[in-house]
């Protein structure tokens, strides 16, 4: 899936899932920002989803930064905890929307260059006529927001 489409989603799906009144809008455009910019590695010798959209850098920067604000918040009253783990469930998104796009994810790199996605699929009604009745596209965008669906309960969750 295109980069366009990870931003828009994911930022659709905040507003959506009635985020704007939990969490501050102007943190949100920013994490949607950043959870696209995994797509960098398109540009990099190492094919397109590779360098960065694995499981380390889907789970460990979100991770880091959760810790680096649990110091910092003491000092502060803005809930930047709650922005890092928004930022894990999109990056979580973004890579689960590739693999069930049907591009291979290489999500143990550096350590295995194997891909990993899901089978290309179609269900319709009768096999001469082609309309779909569920679409590959729609059952993505299903799954995709039900990974972001978690990010109305992170206050809960956290605080």
């Amino acid at each position: 899936m295109d980069s366009l489409f990870h931003f828009v989603f994911s930022l659709m799906a905040g507003l959506a899932l009635d985020i704007r009144t939990k969490h501050k809008f102007k943190y949100i455009i920013p994490i949607a920002f950043l959870s696209v910019a995994i797509d960098v590695d398109h540009f990099l010798p190492l094919g397109a989803r590779g360098t960065f959209h694995n499981i380390f850098i889907t789970i460990l920067i979100p991770l880091v930064l959760f810790i680096i604000f649990y110091f910092y918040e003491k000092k502060r009253e803005i809930k930047l905890q709650t922005y890092s783990l928004l930022l894990l469930v999109m990056l979580t998104g973004h890579v689960i929307s590739d693999m069930l796009y049907g591009t291979d994810v290489k999500l143990f790199y550096p350590f295995s260059m194997q891909g990993y996605s899901f089978p290309k699929f179609l269900v319709s009604a009768t096999p001469e006529f082609y309309s779909p009745i569920i679409a590959r596209e729609g059952i993505i965008l299903a799954i995709y927001f039900l990974i972001l669906l978690p990010a109305i309960f992170i206050e809960d969750f956290l605080y």
